[in-house]
């Protein structure tokens, strides 16, 4: 057996394991539902080095964002037009 075929062998083998659960936290052959379930297990066996990462690859889920860029960015800030200029502000000669 050349070196090649007998690391893709052991790579495959690894990537099984890591997509049955042994070797990580998901087991991603629990949820294989359709077209999607079948190709997500497929990329998590060649692409196990990234999911033992911590790449979560889901293929069929919401996928969730989470920016925090502040509601409250412009009350903070001061809104120097509703109160004609006054509050805040640091002016010169007062």
């Amino acid at each position: 057996m050349r070196f090649g075929s007998l690391f893709s062998l052991i790579y495959l083998v690894v990537g099984v394991l890591v997509a049955a659960g042994v070797l990580g936290s998901t087991d991603y052959f629990a949820d294989v539902n359709g077209l999607l379930g079948i190709l997500e297990v497929i990329l998590v066996i060649l692409l196990w080095p990234l999911v033992l990462l911590g790449v979560d690859i889901d293929l069929g889920g919401d996928v969730n964002v989470d920016l925090d860029v502040g509601d409250d960015a412009g009350e903070s800030g001061g809104n120097k037009e509703a109160d004609g200029g006054k509050s805040g502000g640091g002016g010169k000669g007062k």
